[in-house]
């Protein structure tokens, strides 16, 4: 996997995930999204690389369709949809946080990050297709 990287931070969204009510909530996503940039560095090109708005819109798209029961889940299937809309992406590193505290806890925040590969994405979708689970 290339060590170049390109990234969003602070990235906010709305979602449906957990039992947090009936309408959507506010949440964060940082994704580090590896791809090899030297064909960029050196086309200066946008065709070269990932485009950074259709990350984003990627990722809102993906949060939105569905409610998913976890942040795990919501994540996983962030990187699912990231990794088959852009080829060209080897792999992601993606944080999920819900800025809403735990009731009676001193945490501040909570969330999730889960990292993801082309590889394992095929994997999974070959065992899906198999019935076979993860």
């Amino acid at each position: 996997m290339s060590p170049d990287k390109i990234f969003l931070r602070g990235l906010a969204v709305l979602a449906r995930i957990g039992a947090a009510g009936p309408g959507p909530s506010a949440f964060e996503i940082d994704l580090d999204a590896f791809i090899d940039l030297g064909a960029a560095a050196m086309s200066d090109s946008l065709a070269d690389t990932a485009n950074y708005a259709d990350l984003a819109r990627e990722i809102s798209g993906a949060l939105e369709r569905v409610r998913y029961d976890d942040l795990a889940e919501a994540a996983d299937a962030v990187a699912g949809a990231l990794l088959a809309a852009e080829h060209r992406i080897e792999g992601i590193t993606l944080t999920l946080r819900d800025p809403r505290t735990v009731p009676d806890s001193a945490t501040g925040r909570i969330g999730v990050s889960i990292s993801r590969t082309r590889e394992q994405e095929r994997q999974s979708t070959h065992n899906a297709r198999a019935g076979i689970a993860r």
